[in-house]
């Protein structure tokens, strides 16, 4: 790999491209086997057993405030968690499908545009590609930092 470029993991969001780096990402499973936790935030489906770890496993479009339609893209047998590792915490985050690895040169990755004026602004690193197609760069350090997780901390 080039050091002028950065690996994401790619995947579907309501049919809209986006990643997260690499580096904060431990396993990718299929979705299943989630028990339910009363009193959690929405955005909390519950936890699942990952090799004797129980980990939280997050809707990622509910905690993004993205509506929870069916993509033509993606079917629910494609639904994946992203098991991510945060300064040794787990946490797996539910995705509509992962498409793989990507990398992207620097240059390629851009501001978030300032038209993303939502609750997604705060969480978004950038945008990344060329010409019509694009991933939206998700900033998952300050998804696991926000205030919103500070009862799990």
């Amino acid at each position: 790999m080039d050091k002028d470029e950065k690996q994401f993991i790619r995947f579907y969001l309501n049919g809209e491209a986006c990643a997260v780096s690499i580096d904060l990402v431990y396993k990718i499973i299929h979705f299943g086997n989630i028990t339910d936790v009363p009193y959690t935030p929405d955005f909390i489906l519950g936890i699942t057993n990952l090799r004797g770890d129980i980990l939280a496993v997050m809707d990622l479009k509910t905690f993004l405030g993205m509506p929870n339609i069916k993509s033509s893209v993606t079917a629910e047998k494609d639904r994946s968690i992203i098991i991510t590792n945060y300064l040794g915490k787990l946490l797996g985050l539910v995705v509509d499908k992962v498409l793989g690895v990507i990398s992207f040169q620097h240059s390629e990755i851009k501001p978030t545009p300032q038209t993303i004026t939502t609750e997604l602004a705060k969480y978004v690193n950038g945008v990344a590609g060329s010409g019509d197609s694009f991933t939206v760069l998700i900033d998952f350090e300050s998804i696991i930092t926000s205030n919103r997780f500070e009862p799990f901390s």
